[in-house]
């Protein structure tokens, strides 16, 4: 926030410097980033009277005036046509120096010799607003001879303030005053203004909405709308606004004081003198101020007069009902917004203002009513005008709250021994009150301070006002105990460590997806943010494979044309009846292209048995005991998904995305995935190794073909040899499919290779043939043929 010095200065009436105010804001905890001269030095720039004007005999647009300092009177040759006699005006005598590094010299023009130059607001890089384009006019009061600079206040000092989020009431001259007071060791309150005499000026007003808790307005009749006085124009350029007029200039600088938003609305351009506040109906429009038509959406809090909206509540007005020079009544606003309502409009119509800004962090209700009262005397001192009476709706919140701290886990969080005596006065220098005995602090608060609600807000108080730079630096205390990963955590890092080693590169996503990446992968439902940053990222994700595709396609789209990588993150569900989500931890991975080319071997494109690969490395490297077997997802290419399971426990599934959601994605290449529940995974993990003595008898091999249906399973018939080989068994593999038109349609061969062993004697073909007819039976009993 900026914020002018010198407003701060007089108003706290202390002899700071710019730079010991800075510091006591950045001690108490709000740095001031930058300190800014309010206008480039004016040096030989003076306040001077013009005496006369006369025509130039050589050129009809100068003019020839004789100015006064007060001590001396100059002749100046001036080009602007809004100066008179006796007006007072900027003398740039010869030697001074403008903005810019222009040195004013004695020069003759057009034969007639000129003392210095009368200035105009441009020529001194003010950002004035005037009646007239011109020579800037100062005020008919204003003394010859002074430095301008010092009769303007240009030398104030811009101070440029980083405010935290929560402390809205600091959004306010009032609020800075108090929180530098309170840092000085004093406590300060702005006196409220009085309510100005009025009368009459009634009107309906109604609140139709619960996002509006107070509404006030009131009428000023017969003013006048003309630039602002100088220090009025001066001060709000040293808060960072623009000035306008004098009845907007009023609005903003009593915001500035008070923290209070208001608005003005020439009350003869509204369709009829009756409030409501509502919400917006589907389809309504409105012209903002910025001339621009904003759609308006059910949700968005409307002032209306006669059902006709003029402004957007808290965040902008209408163009229609702006006030301007042809103003003659003024309707003057001030009310209380719901924060989140403000904020979400706000932010749907791409609106930031000085009013929503204060409203998103919450206005004290306390000053809504005295911040009207001090706009109303304004204004009619400036535009002159007949004030009518205050009406309101709602307007009865009044609100405070004690908070329950104790002096002992102040200082056990602080790390301090502050004393009872000095933890009050700080609290009550802040504006708080305090009671209860010994130990014990009971701090009233009022909405004022709506950021302090626990103890430990009240600690913060105490200990940024206390200095932190007075804490002293001490070795944390207490039971010191061995920081370790949980088991979960560790398995975690164990299964990244497996699938790093297994080529793989791990990629962190956001987990914010939006509603297209979620239809396009016929993912499940996530949740739905309330408030998103963009509809890009307006939901978390309810799985993993929108994440994964979009990693794939933007890697395609990059050239990256091998594609192996992983995630490790969480999915959130909707569960009914609850508030929060279920919160899952997943593992999943994506591989697309071909497998890292090696010098002895071709390159090949990755397949099922790559992905399959992946995850059985990965089981393995658990010690989980899984199986694989066919399985239908709605994510995954008919056949070639794969269900994962350990026991009767589902672990997850890998296969190839369905060929219409890698089309959705713009994807022409197959992508398989896999996708682990690890919470699945940590209770399918198995500690330990077993390790068995290697034989030194000779192994027994033998080859089985088998012709099955090509609907049949191998893990089926690899189920069946372990199981009828017992454990002379020691290994069997399936080693080759071959399908072709010898074996008949529908049908195919698996071939398997087997190796027997005794650990304590050689085998005899004997009991290796035995075994063998006992497996042959039972796999032809699960409809399986041996082939010759």
């Amino acid at each position: 926030m900026k914020v002018s010095y010198k407003w701060l200065a007089e108003i706290l009436q202390v002899d700071l410097s710019p730079q010991e105010m800075a510091e006591k804001l950045t001690g108490a905890g709000f740095p001031v980033e930058e300190l800014t001269p309010l206008a480039e030095e004016l040096d030989g720039v003076v306040t001077a009277e013009i005496l006369e004007v006369r025509p130039h005999p050589n050129a009809d647009r100068l003019s020839l005036t004789r100015v006064s300092d007060g001590a001396n009177v100059y002749d100046v040759v001036c080009g602007a046509r809004n100066i008179a006699p006796g007006d007072k005006v900027p003398l740039a005598k010869v030697g001074a120096v403008l903005p810019g590094n222009f040195r004013i010299k004695k020069a003759k023009i057009r034969g007639q010799e000129s003392m210095g130059m009368l200035c105009s607001a441009e020529e001194l890089r003010l950002d004035l607003v005037q009646a007239e384009d011109g020579i800037l006019q100062l005020p008919a009061d204003c003394p010859p001879g002074l430095p301008l600079a010092e009769y303007l206040g240009l030398d104030d000092v811009v101070m440029d303030i980083e405010l935290s989020a929560n402390r809205g009431d600091l959004l306010s001259v009032r609020g800075l005053a108090a929180e530098i007071s309170a840092a000085l060791g004093q406590p300060f309150a702005l006196p409220l203004p009085e309510a100005p005499a009025a009368r009459g000026g009634r009107f309906p007003v109604s609140i139709a909405t619960p996002a509006c808790y107070c509404y006030t307005g009131r009428l000023i009749s017969g003013v006048k709308v003309q630039p602002s006085p100088l220090w009025l124009q001066l001060r709000l350029l040293a808060c960072g606004l623009r000035p306008v007029n004098n009845i907007v200039d009023v609005t903003n600088l009593v915001m500035l004081e008070w923290g209070q938003p208001l608005h003005a609305f020439d009350a003869d351009k509204l369709p009829e003198l009756e409030i409501t506040v509502r919400q917006a109906r589907a389809g309504e429009t409105m012209v903002t101020l910025d001339n621009k038509e904003r759609r308006l959406e059910p949700g968005m809090m409307l002032i209306t007069y006669g059902d006709k909206p003029v402004a957007i509540a808290g965040v902008m007005g209408s163009l229609d009902s702006e006030v301007n020079e042809s103003t003659r009544t003024v309707l003057l606003e001030s009310a209380g917004f719901d924060p989140v309502s403000v904020r979400v409009t706000a932010k749907a119509l791409g609106l930031a203002s000085e009013a929503a800004s204060r409203y998103e962090k919450g206005v004290d209700p306390a000053v809504i009513v005295p911040a009207s009262h001090r706009a109303a005397a304004l204004i009619s001192q400036l535009a002159g005008g007949e004030i009518g009476e205050l009406v309101s709706a709602g307007c009865h919140r009044s609100e405070t709250w004690t908070v329950e701290a104790s002096l002992a886990k102040i200082n056990a969080l602080l790390g301090t021994e502050i004393p009872r005596a000095e933890a009050e006065r700080i609290l009550i220098n802040l504006g708080l009150e305090v009671q209860g005995e010994g130990d014990a602090l009971l701090v009233k608060v009022d909405q004022r301070r709506s950021d302090l609600r626990l103890w430990q807000d009240i600690a913060e108080e105490v200990g940024r006002l206390h200095g932190l730079d007075n804490i002293p630096a001490a070795l944390p205390r207490g039971v010191q105990t061995v920081g370790v990963r949980k088991p979960a955590q560790r398995l975690e890092w164990l299964v990244r460590d497996i699938l790093v080693g297994c080529g793989l590169c791990e990629t962190v996503p956001y987990t914010f997806i939006s509603p297209e990446m979620q239809e396009r992968s016929l993912a499940e439902p996530g949740v739905e943010l309330a408030n998103p940053l963009t509809r890009e990222r307006s939901i978390m994700r309810g799985d993993m494979l929108p994440s994964l595709l979009e990693t794939v396609a933007y890697n395609l789209a990059h050239g990256q044309h091998n594609i192996a990588v992983f995630e490790i993150g969480s999915v959130y569900r909707p569960v009914a009846g609850q508030e929060l989500p279920e919160q899952p931890l997943r593992v999943a991975a994506a591989l697309c292209g071909t497998a890292p080319v090696h010098w002895q071997r071709k390159e090949e494109e990755y397949d099922f048995f790559h992905i399959k690969g992946v995850a059985e490395q990965l089981l393995a490297g658990l010690g989980a005991d899984a199986s694989f077997v066919r399985a239908e997802r709605r994510q995954f290419h008919p056949g070639r998904c794969a269900a994962v399971r350990c026991g009767e426990e589902l672990l997850g599934y890998v296969g190839q995305v369905h060929p219409g959601i890698a089309e959705a994605w713009k994807i022409d290449v197959p992508v398989w995935v896999m996708d682990f529940d690890f919470q699945a995974l940590v209770r399918a993990h198995r500690e330990g190794v077993d390790f068995a003595e290697p034989s030194r008898y000779p192994a027994v091999r033998r080859d089985l073909a088998l012709e099955t249906d090509t609907d049949s399973e191998a893990g089926t018939f690899l189920a069946i040899i372990r199981q009828q080989g017992g454990p002379l068994l020691e290994a069997v593999e399936c080693f080759d499919v071959y399908t072709g038109p010898n074996l008949g349609p529908g049908r195919r061969s698996l071939a398997f290779s087997l190796r027997f062993r005794h650990g304590q004697r050689t085998l005899t073909d004997e009991e290796v043939q035995a075994l063998m007819d006992k497996i042959i039976a039972r796999l032809e009993q699960a409809g399986a043929r041996l082939r010759s």
